[in-house]
């Protein structure tokens, strides 16, 4: 009996699908649950006040005023750290007509300075700075801590957010994408942080928006920036100020993508339809569409990512995916910072809360005690 030959079939080979982040780390489930900080609120709070202020210093928290100028008389130099009036550590001044003991931590950006009633211990503000890193409120940390007046709490959480504001500016004015050799993705997106309607206002224009526009490269968190922009007003029940507009856009598009390889992945807002060198542009419609199929119409759902293939200048064809799924994340990441803060748009404290909300996202998965440490450091020099 003759056997049975097996026809074999060729199968088409699947097509391969292009990864979400091409490049630098790859997006992964974030477990805070499982980090441990080089830190807790309980080492802090049982350390001794001098043992504290030792440990502040090598951490970068406050700077070593040995040899340096007398803040009191201008003229004299501090000595060596050493115990002082009340058993305090001190720097005393070494000029005979001040003699004054100056603790490490005066004219300090977050710390305060003071005695009695008014007087919170180094260790308990630092237990505060600590609670504020980990995302508690100022409710929750006031009852964590307990003996800390709840106007500390708010006092130092201000003067922390406009201090990392203030480095986070002057870190973003140096910030590039692209090395201009290979095609890099990067993400643009805007959102509204807070809006104020005046009632008082003849026009139907009487709502007043906060809005941001970001870009971040995958694969970097490291990369968001921000910018706020200029929205016009609109009626009080309009759901947003609309995209961001073209002369919004383009100083940005000029200045960070222009020349460097970037392909930019967008929402289907038209002010990101410019045209600029060195740039490609793909694009997913984060809204329902009525479509007329086959002679009815249909409502067509939202695509949040898809395929792409874009043809590079010298005729290099690139698959990536299209979406902003990166840079929605971190708008969400922000807005979970601003619970509790001032609304009104132009608000000097909404912005300080937004630069520090983004200075934690460079940090995500880090220690930001640690990271605190450095921006402190920093400011020292």
């Amino acid at each position: 009996m003759a056997k049975s030959v097996k026809k074999t079939v060729n199968k088409p080979k699947a097509m391969k699908v292009p990864a979400y982040v091409r490049h630098g780390m790859k997006s992964m489930k974030s477990r805070a649950d499982r980090d441990n900080w080089c830190i807790n609120v309980e080492q802090i709070l049982s350390h001794d006040e001098n043992d504290m202020t030792k440990r502040l210093i090598d951490d970068g928290y406050i700077p070593d005023l040995e040899n340096t100028t007398c803040p009191k008389c201008g003229t004299g130099t501090l000595g060596a750290l050493r115990s002082g009036r009340r058993g305090q550590l001190s720097h005393r001044c070494n000029k005979k007509a001040c003699h004054q003991y100056i603790v490490p931590h005066i004219n300090h950006p977050i710390f305060t300075v003071g005695q009695g009633v008014n007087g919170v211990p180094l260790k308990r503000q630092a237990a505060v700075v600590l609670c504020i890193l980990a995302g508690t409120s100022n409710v929750a940390t006031r009852r964590v801590l307990g003996t800390v007046n709840h106007k500390v709490i708010e006092k130092i959480r201000t003067s922390l957010h406009f201090h990392v504001k203030k480095y986070v500016l002057r870190k973003q004015k140096n910030m590039t994408f692209g090395d201009k050799k290979v095609w890099k993705d990067v993400e643009g997106d805007e959102t509204t942080v807070a809006k104020k309607t005046d009632p008082s206002c003849p026009s139907n224009a009487c709502t007043d928006w906060e809005q941001y526009a970001g870009l971040i490269e995958r694969g970097s968190p490291e990369s968001l920036v921000l910018f706020k922009t200029s929205p016009s007003k609109t009626d009080a029940r309009a759901p947003g100020p609309g995209a961001i507009r073209k002369t919004d856009w383009k100083p940005i598009a000029d200045k960070y993508i222009k020349d460097r390889k970037v392909i930019l992945h967008t929402d289907k807002a038209r002010s990101y339809k410019a045209k600029i060198s060195g740039v490609l542009h793909d694009s997913v419609r984060h809204c329902k569409k009525r479509v007329k199929v086959k002679g009815k119409w249909v409502w067509k759902q939202p695509v949040y990512t898809k395929k792409w293939t874009h043809t590079a200048p010298n005729g290099q064809k690139i698959q990536v995916k299209a979406g902003t799924q990166i840079i929605d994340r971190a708008w969400r990441s922000i807005k979970s910072h601003l619970t509790g803060i001032s609304s009104a748009p132009g608000s000097s404290r909404l912005e300080a809360a937004v630069r520090y909300a983004q200075w934690v996202y460079w940090n995500r998965g880090k220690d930001l005690w640690k990271m605190l440490g450095e921006v402190l450091a920093d400011s020292h020099k």
